[in-house]
């Protein structure tokens, strides 16, 4: 009987190439690749395929040569255009990159990568309409591709369209679940709206299908701190000094209230600030040549915000002899009466809402601007990439957000010695401009407290102290809330007044108080209503209690110009003493705390002895007057002073 004969499996490079891919054995498909060009080097194909697998290996440099191999022996494929444009954006070559995407969709209109990743480039540089077009395109021609459905969702998002934007979202999903952008986007979506149980909803769906997603993590706790759910997964064992978590890329903005920490506050910002504008970079332009100092503003809040509220006056103080104005909107266009006061207090008004961020930097120069100030930072509806672009020789971060931008674009911060103390400087990008008092403006033309307003007006008790807390419901802690529960169990008849923050919210924080033996109905949530009329009531408050990663802003000037003495303890991050600064500014600086306990001590003591709260009430009333704080003229002058001082090197004609 002859010998049966061994069984071999033909030698096959591209299943063997494929398998690797699967596998993600990006090296070994690029070795297989290699193989089969030293077989055939002409095949177009086979070059293509070795830059996919150096792609996904990270040698994106190897890549486009491949590519430039693969598109000169086919120079007419679509896909391969389309590959070649990215690494070719990617290599920095922007106008070889958009050629690559135009060339095919000459060759096919409905060529899907292309128009999807010029559409991203257009996205990326500010081009917004542009990518519109093209990702409507796509959508059109292409209703299945989930890609198609999140990206003009994407941008109809940002342009405000958000109803819209969500039923994409919604499409996407549907259309491949495992896609994880258009959750994110949606969950965001859902947040900004207020729906912060959808939106947790939302995080949880993403994180089922990208558990390592951090971003996500990290917005999923923001949300729960919004509704004071500190009892659910995600809050309670969220741990933001992670180092994978520090530099997760997720927006500085959602870690104030969760740590105090500016050095890990510096490389989140860095970190975010290169996520947003990518690798965009621009030379400083040359100095203008003019007699004035001219300032641009920018800023999405040129209407009844907590921004206006506290520069209005100081824009209409500026010195016109000495500086012009300018004013760059990029937020809604609402015409109430602090649009007005904007417009009316700058020289020139400028919506750029509709415009790239390349031609809205590229119009403040031509406005010939000294100094452009970022009123955002990295808070909603930012624009950094204005900035990338260099809108003018110095660029300012200032008001918006309370920490360092991280962003190499930034010349300045303006600050106090109490925001950024000596000690702390090293956390800061930017060069620092410290101001003599304060570092925030303030309206003193801004309404006082009505005297006819009563307790019973506002939803207080007729009797009773109280306690009150007016910022925003993420800012406050379990470490917070349960001194606040002592106070309360110690003060007979006192309550807590706290800022409405939503039903569920508001539910939580009763059922907290519920847990710590204290009846749920000493709580009293304080409705949304007009500056004037919260100014109104704030007056009824017989203490306000600082939260203290995060402190109370623009609501703790509100309460000192009604008269309301402000309790805080100031921690090392800029967020976290922002308050002290304040305090320190307006001439009560007994009411800085060293410690948690001297915090809980000193409000027990105020508590108990109301003629000590009286004098400081009695002091507050006198300082309206006459304290720094509120001398809009004399922080204006200061300011401008600060301003000058990054000019010296300038020549006037």
């Amino acid at each position: 009987m002859p010998m049966a004969q061994a069984q071999t499996t033909p030698h096959d490079p591209q299943a063997e190439y494929d398998q690797a891919m699967a596998e993600k054995r990006f090296a070994a498909a690029a070795d297989t690749a290699s193989q089969l060009i030293a077989q055939n080097p002409v095949e177009a194909r086979f070059h293509a395929m070795r830059a996919e697998a150096r792609i996904k290996a990270g040698k994106a440099h190897e890549a486009l040569a491949d590519m430039v191999q693969a598109n000169a022996l086919a120079p007419d494929t679509p896909d391969f255009l389309s590959t070649l444009g990215s690494l070719l954006l990617a290599h920095g070559d922007q106008s070889s990159g958009e050629a690559c995407f135009q060339r095919a969709l000459q060759l096919e209109p409905n060529h899907l990568m292309s128009a999807l990743n010029l559409g991203r480039h257009f996205e990326k540089t500010g081009r917004a309409q542009d990518a519109e077009r093209l990702f409507m395109q796509a959508l059109v021609a292409h209703p299945e591709s989930a890609a198609a459905c999140h990206l003009t969702g994407r941008v109809l998002h940002f342009q405000g369209k958000r109803e819209q934007a969500a039923a994409l979202f919604l499409r996407a999903i549907e259309n491949d679940p495992t896609l994880p952008e258009p959750y994110r986007i949606l969950a965001a979506y859902l947040r900004e709206a207020g729906d912060l149980k959808s939106a947790i909803g939302m995080y949880d769906a993403l994180l089922r299908q990208c558990p390592d997603d951090l971003i996500s993590v990290a917005e999923r706790a923001h949300c729960l701190a919004h509704i004071c759910d500190w009892n659910a997964p995600g809050y309670r064992d969220f741990t933001p000094g992670l180092p994978e978590m520090v530099t997760s890329g997720a927006a500085p903005f959602l870690f104030l209230a969760f740590e105090d920490d500016p050095a890990h506050q510096r490389i989140r910002s860095e970190r975010y600030a290169k996520r947003l504008v990518g690798t965009i970079s621009a030379a400083k332009p040359a100095p203008p040549a003019h007699d004035k100092i001219r300032v641009g503003y920018f800023s999405a809040d040129f209407h009844t915000h907590a921004t206006m509220h506290l520069m209005a006056g100081m824009l209409e103080a500026h010195d016109r002899t000495r500086f012009e104005l300018y004013a760059y909107s990029f937020g809604p266009d609402i015409q109430d009466a602090m649009r007005k006061r904007a417009v009316y207090a700058v020289d020139c008004f400028t919506d750029i809402t509709g415009m790239s961020d390349y031609d809205a930097a590229a119009l403040a120069r031509a406005h010939g601007l000294d100094i452009a100030i970022d009123l955002k930072g990295f808070t909603g509806g930012t624009r950094p990439a204005i900035f990338a672009h260099r809108a003018a020789p110095v660029q300012i971060a200032w008001l918006g957000f309370p920490g360092t931008t991280g962003a190499k674009e930034i010349d300045y911060i303006i600050a106090d010695k109490v925001v950024i103390p000596p000690k702390e400087r090293r956390h800061y990008s930017e060069k620092i401009l410290t101001l003599p008092g304060c570092y925030q403006p303030n309206d003193n033309t801004r309404p006082l407290p009505d005297p006819g307003v009563t307790r019973a007006d506002v939803g207080l008790p007729a009797e009773g102290l109280v306690f009150c807390c007016f910022n925003g419901s993420y800012k406050i802690s379990p470490v917070e809330f349960d001194i606040w529960m002592d106070l309360l169990r110690e003060v007979d008849g006192s309550v807590l007044w706290l800022l409405d923050g939503g039903e569920v919210a508001n539910t939580n924080l009763h059922r907290a108080a519920e847990a710590s033996g204290i009846d749920y109905r000493r709580i009293i949530f304080a409705p949304k209503m007009k500056h004037d009329q919260h100014l109104s009531r704030t007056a009824h408050a017989d203490l306000f209690l600082d939260t203290f990663n995060c402190n109370a802003h623009t609501t703790a000037s509100d309460a000192l110009w009604a008269g309301v003495p402000v309790l805080t303890l100031p921690g090392c991050q800029f967020a976290a003493r922002v308050a002290a600064s304040l305090v320190t500014a307006i001439g009560t600086p007994e009411t800085v705390c060293d410690s948690v306990e001297q915090y809980r001590a000193k409000a027990l003591d105020y508590a108990r002895n109301p003629e000590k709260l009286a004098h400081l009430r009695q002091k507050l009333e006198a300082a309206r007057q006459t304290a720094p704080l509120f001398d809009t003229e004399g922080f204006t002058r200061a300011f401008e002073d600060a301003l000058r001082s990054t000019q010296k090197t300038k020549k006037r004609r």
